[in-house]
């Protein structure tokens, strides 16, 4: 291919691919693959054979260089035609190693075929053919022999005779006699499936540093373009839980063989587990695109356009994390059609019944598996895949007994793999059993200490066996007890614990009406570091609590290094996600994540701030709120910033709307459908007596009325503001559009005097006035005017933040500052991360002699900053006060922990135990 089509070749497929997703981008590096590749081309002492391989093995081949049988089978493999590959002509080849090259072609073909029976009696002619020739000769074709045989024999479970090949293969070949990079990566790739099937002492080296020092000399003997030897570090990676680090070896891969199907097909997989579904989507439809162009180029007679099995992979596993169970069936028939032993098809289609929570069927299906396998391998077989496959899936469902016991029996059946241990640990610690996560976790890291999520959870969880616990009815609390503030913290959570409760699970308007069964388990954890390890088994995980049913963790709510969001309101945080404890519960845990989140937003009992008020008209007004079945996935992938934010504010939305359209325990019957198994759609019919579709038309409908009521549009026959900017002549009208408060003074009392009751012409008059007054160096409140259009504005718009800030901060800079206190009070309640306006009502409520109020809002104030000592002294004066002297103490003895070093915490506390003895 000459200079210009390799160049073309890379701005287009390549780009495609790579480029266009921002993911797989590498700006700088791939320049120098292509002029390193380009250089082997142009170097003169290869001949024309030698650059035909050349172009061949980076996926840059040509027509002509496909008429060697070796090379178009190598090439069919490269994108996936594996029947292709099956019916390459090995006629009339004279090269002894190009003859078994096409072979174990065909019998890698095989494998993703699941045509393991014909593998395995395949492979025994070429391994007599190999075993003909001098060992040292064919390396590469003895380890890639002993490899698929391998790879095949682990998956029908047949262990004995997978670690039988592995065993033999390690003993008779040993990595110093070996010198290719080819060579090399099938040692490294056998070492990887002895790490899995031998037991520690057997596997010897095979472990994740010898692995990648064999593949470090993969690359270094074959140069920087050898990317096998990346595909295969890749993969190494992934095993690990590393998937930043195999990321880059995918890149490198893709940049230097774009029709790598492998290297598609687990950047596919990879972006399902970041929940890319758009990206798998992508990955799956390449390599459908890889196989197409195949065909094309070749356009021959033998041309079959079929849907890549990889790609249906992808699609399968996605849907399996997005909980479509038909669509996980559809996409598994398809790899079936094509490839009926499959294991990994039969795999999820006993997943999609799983996904059903038809756990009988699924093993019924997973029993097939076992005797479809027994009979292909000749042996009693004990496949692992299956139910490591249907235990995942029903992990992340938190159907946890369920996953358990299939994760336990995957572990079984593949002792020395950590895999299924690591995942079975990993469910554990979120279903909140400790002690089994503890010696799961022990087991996989014993098996596989580069394992990062099960290091870093077993770490936290050995941390926290030493932390205290406090305990009411209905919660326990974990603590650091080296801390003696987060102690004081953790006695003062329990009494509002127990007070949420009572909210949560009774009977009240939006009360769930159900109570979990055992005590739910608080973590009160230090800093986020721990906090994110505690939920995701990583270090980075942006939020500052969360629930996975039985436990709730959360980050102390302070301010200072490994806080990542400082003081919070937690008694509001703790309501919402112990509503998830209790609607998972109530559903068995088959809640769609929307409405949990509806249900948790709404049990936060707060009124919706301004910031949502505005995403949710602009959202609706601009048809851009989201179908219910795209509403879940923006909590988990959204693909802006401002997705989840919206995903959880129209949630709300939405459950308030089933609240007041069908009543307030519709959401409860809702939740029992789900228990019960039936899907949204299927719950929907059956509670609300309509499909999903009108549902959301109803829904629009009635929110459209809502944004009319908070005064966010004026009323039905009134002009909107741009309605109204469109009379305006072409100048004005294209200024005005950018910025409202261009509008001319005249043409905006005109409309007042027109619409009086108009909130968003009231906002541009008083955006005028503002300009006004601060032109003049005046404060503009000063103007009784200005102060009564801002009192009409907060009718109109009640749900805008921006006139009580004014008239609060207006009055408290006057001699009768507790004018402020409703504007104090309105902002105090949407305020959930600083305790100022707490503060500054309880100031105002001793002023007044308001001394209950005062209580509660300190309190408030309290709750939000714990640590704060500003906020305790006050705390203690409100409670002396009202001589409430145990309050006081309570608080002053919060003072001496958190400033141990000031002597006078400590003394006053021991004058008010006096007091308090004296009274008694």
């Amino acid at each position: 291919m000459a200079r210009r089509g390799w160049q073309h070749f890379f701005g287009t497929v390549a780009a495609s691919l790579i480029l266009a997703h921002a993911a797989w981008a590498q700006p700088g590096s791939q320049p120098d693959v292509l002029s390193a590749v380009q250089r082997l081309l142009d170097a003169p002492y290869n001949t024309d054979e030698d650059r035909a391989r050349i172009r061949t093995h980076h996926g840059v081949w040509t027509v002509e260089d496909l008429a060697a049988a070796h090379r178009l089978s190598f090439a069919a493999l490269t994108v996936g035609d594996y029947e292709r590959v099956l019916r390459v002509n090995e006629a009339g080849i004279r090269g002894a190693n190009d003859l078994l090259q096409i072979r174990l072609d065909k019998a890698e073909a095989m494998l993703g075929l699941g045509k393991y029976a014909d593998l395995l009696a395949h492979l025994d002619l070429v391994d007599d053919q190999l075993a003909k020739a001098d060992v040292k000769t064919v390396y590469a074709h003895v380890l890639r022999s002993a490899w698929i045989r391998a790879s095949a024999l682990e998956l029908l479970g047949d262990m004995g005779s997978c670690q039988k090949i592995v065993a033999d293969t390690r003993m008779r070949i040993s990595e110093n006699e070996l010198k290719t990079s080819e060579e090399l990566v099938y040692f490294a790739r056998m070492n990887q499936i002895a790490a899995r099937v031998l037991s520690v002492g057997q596997a010897g080296g095979a472990n994740y540093d010898a692995i990648m020092r064999t593949l470090a000399r993969a690359r270094t003997g074959a140069g920087a373009t050898y990317w096998p030897a990346m595909l295969a570090e890749a993969e190494v990676l992934i095993e690990k839980d590393n998937d930043a680090e195999a990321q880059k070896a995918l890149r490198e891969v893709l940049q230097l063989n774009d029709k790598c199907a492998r290297a598609v097909s687990i950047v596919g997989r990879l972006s399902v587990r970041g929940f890319n579904f758009e990206q798998a989507e992508a990955m799956a439809e390449h390599l459908d695109t890889l196989l197409a162009e195949f065909d094309t180029l070749l356009a021959d007679d033998e041309s079959v356009q079929v849907h890549s099995i990889d790609g249906q992979a992808i699609l399968a596993l996605g849907a399996l994390r997005r909980n479509d169970a038909a669509a996980v069936q559809d996409a598994a028939s398809e790899i079936l059609r094509r490839a009926p032993d499959h294991v990994e098809g039969l795999s999820l289609a006993a997943a999609a019944e799983a996904e059903r929570y038809d756990f009988a069927s699924a093993r019924e299906m997973l029993d097939a598996l076992d005797a479809h396998c027994s009979e292909l391998a000749g042996v009693k077989a004990k496949p692992m895949r299956g139910y490591m496959i249907v235990g995942a899936a029903t992990s992340e469902n938190r159907q946890y007994a369920d996953a358990a016991t299939f994760l336990r029996e995957a572990a079984n059946r593949s002792p020395f793999d950590a895999e299924p241990v690591v995942e079975l640990g990993l469910l554990e610690v979120q279903s909140g059993r400790d002690a089994n996560a503890i010696q799961a976790l022990q087991t996989a890291t014993t098996l596989d200490p580069f394992n990062i999520r099960a290091k870093n959870s077993l770490k936290l969880l050995q941390q926290l066996q030493t932390h205290a616990v406090s305990e009411s009815e209905h919660f326990r609390i974990r603590y650091d007890p080296a801390s003696a503030a987060s102690e004081m913290v953790a006695r003062e959570m329990l009494p509002v614990l127990e007070r949420i409760h009572a909210r949560v699970c009774g009977d009240e308007p939006g009360g769930i009406d159900y109570e979990p069964t055992g005590k739910t388990l608080i973590e009160l954890l230090p800093d986020h570091a721990m906090f994110a390890v505690r939920i995701a088994g990583m270090p980075k995980l942006h939020t500052f609590a969360a629930s996975t049913g039985p436990v709730i963790a959360m980050e102390a709510p302070r301010a200072g290094a490994g806080s990542s969001m400082g003081t919070y309101d937690w008694p509001r945080v703790i309501q919402h996600e112990y509503t998830h404890t209790v609607t998972l519960a109530r559903t068995n845990n088959r809640i769609p994540h929307w409405f949990t989140e509806a249900a948790a937003v709404y049990l936060e009992d707060a009124p919706r701030d301004y910031d949502r008020v505005q995403l949710l008209t602009r959202a609706l007004t601009g048809n851009t709120l989201f179908t219910l079945d795209e509403i879940s996935l923006k909590f988990v992938r959204p693909e802006s910033p401002l997705d989840r934010p919206l995903a959880y504010a129209q949630g709300h939305w939405m459950y308030e709307f089933i609240v007041e359209r069908f009543g307030d325990v519709a959401p409860r019957k809702l939740m029992d459908q789900y228990a019960a198994g039936l899907n949204e759609a299927s719950a929907f019919e059956a509670v609300l007596h309509m499909p999903r579709d009108v549902f959301f038309e109803q829904f629009k409908s009635w929110a459209h009325n809502e944004v009319i009521e908070w005064g966010m549009l004026p009323e039905v026959g009134t002009p909107t503001l741009d309605e109204l900017i469109d009379t305006l002549g072409p100048d004005e009208a294209a200024h005005a559009k950018t910025d409202p408060r261009l509008i001319s003074p005249a043409s905006v009392d005109a409309w007042l005097e027109k619409y009086p009751n108009h909130p968003q012409v009231m906002r541009v008059a008083l955006e005028h006035a503002f300009v006004r007054t601060e032109k003049a160096g005046t404060d503009p409140l000063d103007d009784p005017q200005t102060r009564a259009m801002l009192e009409i504005y907060s009718s109109l718009r009640p749900v805008d933040a921006m006139p009580h800030q004014k008239l609060a901060a207006y009055w408290l800079a006057r001699e009768d500052r507790t004018r402020a206190l409703p504007h104090l009070e309105f902002l105090d309640v949407r305020e959930q991360h600083s305790p100022a306006y707490a503060v500054e009502r309880t100031k105002l409520y001793v002023e007044a002699g308001r001394w209950g109020d005062a209580t509660v809002a300190i309190q408030r104030a309290v709750n939000i900053a714990p640590f704060d000592a500003e906020i305790r002294e006050l705390a203690s004066r409100v409670a002396l006060q009202q001589r409430d002297l145990e309050t006081a103490a309570h608080h002053i003895e919060a003072l001496t922990f958190i400033e141990p070093d000031r002597g006078v915490h400590q003394k006053r506390l021991t004058r008010i135990r006096e007091m308090i003895a004296e009274q008694k």
